[in-house]
């Protein structure tokens, strides 16, 4: 998760890189890099899930994922562009979705036939989803002093590295410091660790302590005026190049 949203916050200098100046490309890779993120999830349950020979479970979340996808396709790319955002946005969200409505199909069957208990996977999860946000906010600002893309590939790669160090950084940290490393890694990682006292001490919790409430609230707030500075200012751009390739799918048309 932490490396798709990095990912997806320097595609721009990241296609530069690799590709060169394009209208569509970064636009297409910053939202596109979700799919493959939820693509895997759906590829590791659905791994399990023929592992354990319920191969029932496997057509159905399939079947379910394929007309979800069929249904959403053409309708979303015109909300999308009714809300002046790129309409190729809309068929990108469709395979997102189908993804995702498949994997929690896969889940639901993993939880209520096979007992499987996701307290602490979600409780990690929302430890994860803190730092990345808290990564997201903290490369934001780093914006306003390096700019995002430079004049050269060199100069790209360049700004790649120190927004990935940075990013990298800031997020370990968290994770060091809300313990959520011993609660993935174990906690040998400790020996790893010269000063321990970087480490939280590692504790039983409840699912819905206060504290976690308010961490999810704080990333919701995040993640919310991130979105409203997308409006805002990055709209704008998004209507020149959406009518540029309304153009263009309709000749192909």
């Amino acid at each position: 998760l932490p490396m798709t949203i990095g990912l997806s916050f320097l595609a721009e200098p990241v296609w530069t890189l690799f590709y060169g100046d394009s209208i569509y490309g970064p636009s297409v890779l910053s939202y596109f890099i979700f799919v493959g993120l939820a693509m895997g999830l759906f590829t590791s349950a659905i791994t399990i899930i023929q592992v354990l020979k319920d191969y029932k479970t496997v057509f159905v979340s399939l079947i379910i994922g394929v007309m979800i996808k069929i249904i959403l396709n053409n309708s979303l790319m015109g909300t999308f562009y009714s809300l002046g955002l790129p309409a190729y946005y809309g068929v990108i969200t469709s395979s997102l979705v189908a993804y995702i409505v498949s994997f929690i199909v896969c889940l639901i069957v993993l939880h209520g036939k096979y007992k499987v208990n996701y307290e602490n996977t979600v409780k990690n999860f929302m430890d994860i989803l803190c730092g990345c946000m808290l990564m997201v906010v903290v490369l934001f600002l780093v914006k306003f002093i390096i700019p995002l893309v430079g004049d050269s590939r060199i100069s790209n790669l360049f700004i790649i590295l120190v927004y990935a160090v940075i990013g990298a950084f800031v997020y370990i940290v968290f994770m060091i410091k809300m313990g959520t490393i011993n609660n993935i890694f174990g906690d040998k990682l400790n020996k790893l660790l010269k000063n321990k006292r970087w480490v939280m001490k590692k504790k039983k919790l409840k699912l819905f302590d206060k504290f976690y409430i308010v961490w999810l609230i704080i990333s919701i707030l995040l993640l919310g005026g991130l979105i409203l500075y997308y409006f805002l200012v990055e709209r704008p751009n998004n209507q020149i190049i959406n009518e540029s390739f309304i153009k263009s799918y309709s000749l192909i048309k």
